[in-house]
């Protein structure tokens, strides 16, 4: 069995769906979590000077879509056949797009620009995407409750960990679509993510 190592800041973030994916597929890695303060001392071991890294006995690779992808296949999350893992890219990808206009709130020192930009993120942005998860659920041929396919992929964790820091500043924000929370719902009762939720830290990011 090889040894996972997984680098990255205390946050879900970047890293929290290969994370995911090891808690499922009850692979055993080792979460390796860092201050802001502590970073300089990693960011040496990172080939691209970023974060995420996963290190496999030894090797590294950075990059989290890279790291995702990798993880997926190994574990059988990433879909049946060329189609179904286009179908699960075309998702992840997704919610990567309305992250990336998330993770903007996160600069801005003016706590008014920043409370703005996060105003926006919520009552325009959110219903936008909620619209387009729903179209990409109904279309995609998702059987018994999941985004692609006939059993869980990497699709259904990213979509539910996507939504999770907008549930905690907005709990009702998903009220309006019944599927997406039976969603949720189905993810969660996987049991080896329900007990990894239960002990998650409380991280909006």
């Amino acid at each position: 069995m090889p040894r996972y190592k997984l680098y990255y800041l205390k946050f879900r973030a970047r890293a929290e769906l290969s994370r995911l994916m090891f808690v499922l597929a009850n692979v055993e890695f080792e979460d390796i979590e860092f201050s802001y303060e502590e970073w300089p001392k990693y960011k040496p071991l990172m080939a691209t000077g970023q974060c995420p890294m996963l290190e496999e006995d030894g090797k590294r690779l950075c990059q989290s879509h890279a790291i995702e992808r990798y993880l997926a296949k190994k574990f059988g999350l990433a879909g049946k056949g060329d189609w179904e893992e286009a179908l699960v890219d075309q998702v992840v990808m997704t919610t990567e797009d309305i992250m990336l206009k998330y993770y903007d709130t996160y600069y801005p020192q003016d706590p008014e620009v920043k409370r703005r930009m996060l105003d926006e993120i919520l009552d325009v942005q959110v219903p936008k995407f909620l619209e387009i998860f729903s179209r990409l659920y109904e279309e995609n041929g998702g059987q018994n409750g999941y985004f692609v396919g006939d059993s869980i992929t990497m699709a259904d964790l990213a979509v539910h960990e996507c939504f999770t820091g907008f549930l905690m500043l907005r709990p009702n924000i998903m009220d309006k679509y019944p599927k997406l929370l039976h969603h949720r719902t189905l993810v969660e009762s996987q049991p080896r993510i329900a007990e990894y939720l239960k002990q998650r830290p409380s991280r909006v990011m």
